[in-house]
């Protein structure tokens, strides 16, 4: 389906998310395909309960799929974090009822699975499978690679169970989380994983994911502008730059601008910061403002100001997020929320790396 030339940002099907898929040019939205993860219901801390039903949290997602995505190209889905919150109010496990929504939508869904789902999980997975016959996407994670001698197997008895072969799977080996001076033990394990896979050849298509994207910003300081380096993108060229050690390229995976499993904090007590995460070629730029309850909102509009002066800013052209950017530098838009920043640097990223990734050999 794509090469190591695509790639497979994973992304919180949340609302700045959807945006910044809505946002790309379609050359970017050709050059990728998203792995969208359901969050998890939202929690109700003032009446320590869940804040919607599961068919409350799922039931628009097909919808806002396609309208962000449209019709015409497949994605990713993951539904692991809400196949715990029980059935549909029909019967029907959460991962079942997002499929058939996504039939009536004309979406064209691939589920995502891993080796470690409950029975319920495969047994959705496997009837969507055979139903709508787009294949199925295997998700490792760390724990499969404890055991590479029985990981060698196991790919291939979960195909069995799904009714599915290789060259209808999509395999992820997700790396997480890791921190920059991990790249090192982390490429050597990566290596490792994909040595492990059976017939690495004979996967539809083949993709190595992580990040190294802080779970917070709480180690900058406010009012700071820092560089950080992108360690998974470091860590995927020194795999791809050494091809004779592997039998196949991998396609390139991240989880864009934030930590693989960002913080859950009681939104009564959370103290939010003015911030503006900008992707460059190895790094990412992040600016820092104060708290927004203090110092308001329109910190924002400074912290562009900050970035277009600096000669990383790719200029309002680049991309919709970059538009945006130089439209508030200026004050002419702005200053938005921290649904419109992670929009803004979400649609800035997928950009700057389907442009990076376009550009190799």
């Amino acid at each position: 389906m794509f090469d190591h030339r695509h790639y497979v940002p994973i992304l919180k099907g949340k609302l700045a998310e959807y945006n910044a898929l809505n946002e790309l040019a379609p050359a970017s939205k050709a050059a990728l395909t998203p792995l969208l993860e359901i969050p998890s219901i939202p929690w109700d801390y003032k009446n320590d309960a869940p804040a919607e039903t599961v068919d409350e949290h799922i039931g628009d997602v097909p919808q806002h799929i396609r309208t962000v995505w449209g019709t015409t190209r497949p994605l990713f889905l993951d539904a692991e974090a809400v196949a715990d919150a029980g059935q549909l109010a029909g019967g029907l496990h959460p991962l079942a009822g997002i499929a058939e929504n996504a039939r009536t939508a004309s979406v064209q869904l691939i589920p995502v699975t891993g080796l470690q789902r409950d029975a319920d999980y495969q047994t959705a997975v496997a009837a969507i499978v055979a139903r709508d016959r787009r294949g199925v996407c295997i998700r490792l994670e760390n724990e499969d690679f404890e055991d590479l001698t029985a990981l060698h197997q196991a790919p291939q008895d979960l195909l069995g169970v799904l009714g599915v072969g290789p060259n209808d799977t999509d395999m992820i080996i997700d790396l997480k989380a890791f921190k920059p001076d991990q790249v090192t033990a982390f490429v050597i394990a990566a290596r490792s994983m994909l040595g492990a896979l059976p017939n690495p050849a004979s996967w539809r298509t083949l993709t190595v994911a992580g990040s190294s994207f802080p779970q917070d910003l709480r180690a900058f300081a406010p009012d700071s502008m820092s560089v950080i380096p992108r360690s998974e993108w470091a860590l995927w060229a020194e795999l791809v730059g050494k091809p004779r050690v592997l039998s196949r390229l991998p396609t390139f995976g991240d989880y864009a601008i934030q930590h693989p499993e960002p913080e859950e904090i009681d939104p009564r007590v959370m103290r939010m910061t003015a911030n503006l995460r900008y992707t460059l070629d190895k790094d990412w730029l992040i600016l820092k403002g104060r708290d927004t309850r203090r110092h308001g909102f329109a910190q924002f509009n400074d912290l562009c100001r900050k970035l277009v002066a600096r000669h990383e800013f790719r200029s309002a052209p680049h991309c919709r997020g970059c538009g945006y950017i130089d439209r508030c530098a200026g004050n002419t838009d702005g200053p938005g929320n921290a649904t419109t920043w992670r929009r803004v640097g979400t649609v800035h990223h997928l950009t700057v790396v389907t442009e990076q990734l376009a550009s190799l050999p």
